[in-house]
């Protein structure tokens, strides 16, 4: 069942009180509407595109796909044949049996043209190898940069929900202030007949520099808020908008464990691994022979004097004995690598999971939390009415009205956080799956 967070809908602390009715009694509105800033405020998911648009995380991935597929298209002409047109000049002394007397004959220029078609016959499965890396590798592209899409989507939606938590603070601290001077007014008013005590004024007047100093403080967290959220977005922000929560689309751990492994930014680790295996592949290609086919057709032969044909054929192979160690300790590298590719796997997936647990466990106390909170603030608002009649009646003193009144606002202020916490863990759960809308 869907749950809404209607701060607009929701009067935190002081604000409940909608309306005094004679003396100290108040009348709590817990319906009552506010509003954050103006009607324009700035969604998440808007905040989220803006925040793609301007990110350079997201545009580096962006170019790093480019340059998979370009070095996918290298591979390809590993494999592939190569049509070379070739010419040349030879200027080449006559042979001495042309010479007369003690005169030497002009040197002699010959020239001659060719196309030379070459086929790659086999490399050792070097160039395969190269090729599957290759492709593996315009894979990794692609989750990459879908991972880091969700990692901007979590980097904004803390921003946006550090703002979210700060308009509730100011909004609430706000109207504890103007309560606590509306108070202050009666409590004087009350010294002047004589029904209550100057310490009573005394009290009053420090809770309202209390509350105006809290408030203060609020909204300097505000402003840092919205200042980092303007940053990331790009968007000269005012306000924030509620945040709906809804359902998640698993119902246990096991279901979100199976999607935590099968995030972006894992299968990229994983596919990872398979680049680092073909690198052994290349590596011990150094051991095996190579042969290649090669076909030249003359338009034109330098070589005059011999009597050939229009085209020749070669089929050549050659095969390495000894490079100085250097082709096994490529090997050796490459598994170095491929095993170190391995452990990084099994870091990232563990690291997932752990932080997938938690907020899983979060989410699910703060859920409890936040209607357990709400019970009490319920309660809490019958307490402030019941001792704001109780003093009229002179069955209370003003402290203790003054103490119900606060522990109401407290209360209030602790559901609303709580509020906020558990939309902020659900969002940052679904994207911990891997769920980026």
């Amino acid at each position: 069942m869907e749950t809404r967070i209607f701060y607009s809908r929701m009067v935190i602390g002081a604000n409940l009180i909608a309306r005094l009715t004679g003396g100290l009694a108040g009348v709590f509105a817990l319906g009552a509407p506010f509003a954050f800033g103006s009607d324009a405020c700035l969604d998440l998911p808007s905040a989220r595109q803006a925040a793609m648009r301007i990110s350079e995380s997201v545009r580096i991935a962006s170019a790093a796909m480019d340059e998979a597929d370009a070095q996918l298209d290298q591979a390809k002409a590993g494999v592939l044949p190569s049509l070379v047109l070739s010419g040349s000049a030879i200027r080449q002394d006559v042979p001495s049996s042309s010479r007369v007397g003690t005169s030497q004959a002009p040197a002699a220029t010959q020239t001659g043209s060719r196309i030379v078609l070459t086929q790659p016959l086999f490399k050792g499965g070097r160039e395969y190898a190269l090729l599957r890396a290759a492709r593996a590798q315009v894979d990794a592209g692609t989750t990459k940069a879908a991972a880091t899409r969700i990692k901007t989507a979590r980097e904004i939606t803390a921003a946006y929900f550090n703002v979210l938590a700060a308009q509730a603070e100011v909004s609430s601290l706000s109207d504890l202030s103007k309560l606590s001077e509306r108070r202050l007014g009666e409590i004087k008013s009350r010294v002047a007949i004589g029904r209550s005590r100057a310490t009573d004024g005394l009290g009053a007047e420090a809770q309202v520099s209390s509350a105006r100093a809290q408030m203060e403080g609020a909204r300097i967290q505000l402003e840092s808020s919205l200042r980092a959220l303007i940053s990331a977005t790009g968007i000269n922000v005012g306000s924030v908008c509620d945040v709906t929560i809804g359902a998640l689309p698993v119902a246990n751990w096991d279901d979100i464990k199976v999607k935590v492994l099968d995030r972006p930014d894992i299968i990229a680790e994983r596919i990872a691994l398979n680049i680092a295996g073909e690198s052994v592949k290349v590596a011990r290609a150094g051991h095996l022979p190579a042969v290649d086919l090669s076909g030249n057709y003359y338009l034109k032969r330098a070589d005059t004097r011999i009597s050939s044909g229009d085209w020749d054929v070669t089929l050549s192979a050659s095969l390495p004995l000894f490079s100085g160690g250097g082709v096994s300790a490529a090997v050796r590298e490459a598994k170095a690598r491929e095993s170190q590719q391995a452990m990084r796997l099994q870091q990232a997936e563990r690291v997932a999971i752990d932080e997938a647990r938690d907020l899983w466990e979060k989410y699910q106390a703060t859920r409890k939390q936040a209607g357990l909170l709400e019970d009490s603030a319920s309660k809490s608002d019958a307490w402030y009415r019941r001792a704001a009649q109780d003093e009229r009646m002179g069955l209370a003193t003003s402290l203790e009205t003054l103490q119900a009144l606060n522990s109401s606002i407290d209360a209030r202020r602790a559901a609303v956080k709580a509020r906020v916490q558990l939309a902020q863990t659900w969002r940052t759960l679904l994207l911990a799956m891997g769920e980026l809308e």
